[in-house]
């Protein structure tokens, strides 16, 4: 019968077929069966009574696409549904300077850092010399650049990546941030795909990222720190309050690997 989720009107990120359920005195439409809907409602309502107890109409959504996403892989066995159900996945923008979204603020941490390897403490003092930076902060900071690919530890000390490293010098260069951050970091390339399709808000594209891609994200600000570095690039520009793709950014988009 091959995998089939009967939940009417639900938008499940897995690629799997999709039927509606039949209604009123239609019993079956192709595979899809009433007693395949029946056993998915009991499995809900078992968890729900045994489990969870209550349910908010908030988050009613992400529960169904829990029990939708078991009821995928319910005939895998375990090593497999948690190699489905938990991927690598790549990490949020949490840096105070991955933030702000200013290629100036990148390349001068960069290039002073250079060919030379600093140590976690010099870039620390630096950082709060030239940024006002807490230390605490400055430590969080330099921790996230590594993991969103611009900085390496290597020996003991810190080194700037080789393709940031270049983009320092090659002043004309704009977008390499931006795939070293597709790279590493979540819905960045994607965020520039949704928006290939028309302009949207920063709510709009919000409800893509918690609907479609299944980020538990309550705020904008996620979509906001994302879309400044895209705006710094020029792959993005605004438009009235929406922001849309540019010429230059569908341009990129054809050289991602999504």
């Amino acid at each position: 019968m091959g995998r089939q989720v009967l939940v009417p009107a639900l938008r499940i990120a897995e690629p799997a077929a999709q039927e509606r359920a039949p209604r009123g005195r239609e019993y079956v439409r192709r595979q899809a069966h009433i007693n395949g809907m029946e056993s998915f409602w009991a499995t809900m309502k078992r968890a729900y009574h045994r489990v969870y107890h209550k349910w908010s109409s908030k988050h009613l959504r992400r529960y169904m696409g829990e029990f939708a996403g078991r009821h995928i892989l319910r005939c895998e066995d375990t090593i497999a549904q948690m190699a489905t159900s938990l991927p690598k996945r790549r990490r949020q923008c949490r840096s105070t300077i991955l933030r702000n979204g200013t290629l100036d603020t990148l390349r001068r941490l960069v290039t002073w850092i250079g060919d030379a390897m600093r140590t976690k403490d010099d870039v620390t003092k630096w950082l709060v010399r030239e940024f006002s930076f807490a230390p605490a902060m400055a430590e969080a900071d330099i921790g996230n650049l590594a993991r969103a690919g611009f900085l390496t530890e290597s020996c003991g000390g810190l080194i700037c990546t080789r393709d940031i490293c270049k983009w320092a010098i090659a002043r004309n260069d704009v977008t390499t941030p931006i795939r070293v951050m597709h790279e590493h970091i979540e819905f960045i390339g994607e965020l520039l795909a949704e928006l290939r399709s028309g302009p949207k808000t920063t709510h709009e594209l919000l409800l893509i990222a918690t609907g479609t891609y299944g980020f538990g994200w309550a705020t904008r600000r996620q979509i906001q720190a994302r879309l400044r570095w895209l705006q710094a690039a020029g792959l993005v520009l605004d438009e009235h309050g929406s922001k849309r793709v540019s010429k230059a950014g569908i341009a990129f988009l054809s050289r991602l690997n999504l």
